[in-house]
């Protein structure tokens, strides 16, 4: 049981934030909508420069696009995962929890990590540690 609670444990904890159904249906229908265009624009582009230009400008141009719209899509990802990582080292003392724990245990890292997510995530936080709970309560108890 103690292997299942560590293999389930970063999975509860990487429970999704405070975003609704509809929303995310909103966004994916959002992110359809923007791809289809975006497939259509650059076919057109594409027949239109091939019949002026040729064939050769038409494959050059598209794919002088999508080369910039993926450098531009990676550059991004790649500086919100860097901006990500110094929100998720800063925690909030406003926190009921961070309040309990003395400053000096707070200065380690890891804790640090901790109190950030469950001030960010209350819920998910709360039924990651209801599971942990459980789990371990059958462990021990054997019931």
């Amino acid at each position: 049981m103690l292997k299942f609670l560590i293999a389930a444990a970063p999975y509860l904890l990487r429970a999704p934030e405070k975003t609704s159904q509809k929303q995310i249906a909103r966004s994916f229908t959002a992110l359809v909508l923007f791809a289809l265009s975006g497939m259509f624009l650059s076919g057109a582009a594409f027949v239109y420069l091939s019949e002026i230009y040729g064939a050769a400008v038409g494959f050059l141009a598209v794919s002088i696009l999508y080369f910039t719209v993926g450098l531009v899509l990676y550059l991004k990802a790649k500086r919100g995962a860097q901006s990500k990582t110094v929100i998720e080292s800063e925690y909030e003392t406003t926190d009921p929890i961070a309040s309990l724990v003395p400053a000096n245990v707070m200065s380690d890292p890891a804790v640090s990590k901790v109190v950030t997510y469950i001030s960010r995530n209350p819920v998910a936080a709360s039924v990651a540690a209801a599971s942990i709970g459980m789990l371990l309560s059958r462990e021990l108890f054997k019931d």
